[in-house]
């Protein structure tokens, strides 16, 4: 009798098992599924097409995102407009679980792409009270995004890397820490610059700083610019960044090089309405933003969404 018990308990056994190697995959999708679902709830656009399941991982033909956020227009027709939300389109994402996980009870996924001549990987979990996704960005290429490509920017590698963000359901951006360096961006040529000042490029220029989301703001600090004409460091902070009136306030001082206060230093005082003497060598600037009106004389409006961008000149 016993071992007929142990027959039954172990045939049941193995059956518990292979159903449950058989339907895995099916529920590692399904659990997939439910978390982008989740995301698109949010508000954000999202699309995948091509699911295929291993019996450890999900990968996709293509995942088809947004980076939301207001439309930023310059007063100058002949400066890029940056209209968001900006596509973000991802090629052959694969998600695989991490076995090593499942003994804490606590499974994590990992993920890689490729994602415009870089990479995207990172790991995140999804399957408790408190899901964080962490993050790591290398060698993504600028101009190799259609729409900012378009704009006439050339190169651009950024590199980025996240603290262990949390995604949390009340907020539509991830919550955390994110640090970012770019180099060897070319700016567009602005057509005024060369003509007044000979100035043939702005690049390349080099741009290192952390931010920190925080429900809908973003706390940039410790922001350095640097190019062969200037050197801009500072702070600033932007609250409601996903809607169309962003709060934005923030001081930067920018210092000339040598080659900077020769092209520059002789306009200063009529660039900044006399605020900055002709041939400073550094100076503050200040900027908010507030409701929209004509455009100053001398200072063509930044249009964020349905406000504007004002700036302050500080000796």
């Amino acid at each position: 009798m016993k071992r007929r018990i142990k027959q039954v308990v172990g045939l049941v056994s193995v059956g518990i098992l292979v159903t449950a190697v058989a339907t895995w995959p099916s529920a590692l999708a399904f659990v997939i599924e439910n978390q982008l679902r989740a995301v698109r709830s949010k508000g954000a656009q999202l699309t995948w097409t091509g699911l295929k399941t291993g019996w450890n991982s999900v990968s996709f033909e293509t995942v088809s995102t947004t980076l939301q956020g207001p439309t930023v227009r310059t007063g100058n027709r002949n400066l890029p407009t940056l209209t968001l939300p900006l596509p973000l389109d991802i090629e052959s994402p694969k998600i695989i679980l991490i076995p090593s996980s499942l003994i804490t009870f606590s499974p994590k996924l990992a993920f890689k792409t490729d994602l415009y001549g870089g990479t995207l990987s990172g790991e995140a979990s999804l399957f408790h009270n408190n899901p964080a996704i962490k993050a790591t960005l290398e060698s993504l290429l600028i101009d190799h995004h259609p729409i900012l490509g378009g704009t006439g920017i050339r190169g651009g590698v950024l590199h980025a890397q996240t603290d262990a963000l949390s995604l949390s359901p009340a907020s539509r951006l991830p919550q955390g820490t994110v640090h970012v360096q770019l180099s060897e961006l070319h700016p567009p040529q602005i057509p005024e610059l060369k003509s007044f000042l000979g100035i043939e490029s702005l690049g390349p220029i080099e741009v290192t700083g952390s931010a920190t989301l925080a429900g809908d703001d973003v706390i940039a600090e410790k922001i350095s610019v640097a190019s062969p004409l200037t050197a801009i460091t500072g702070d600033v902070t932007i609250n409601r960044v996903t809607s169309d009136v962003p709060d934005i306030h923030g001081t930067f001082r920018i210092a000339l090089s040598s080659e900077g206060i020769s092209k520059f230093g002789p306009w200063l005082s009529l660039a900044t309405n006399g605020a900055v003497e002709n041939g400073s060598k550094s100076f503050r600037v200040k900027v908010s933003t507030e409701p929209c009106s004509d455009d100053r004389i001398g200072q063509p409006r930044i249009r964020i969404g349905l406000r504007c961008l004002d700036y302050k000149f500080i000796p």
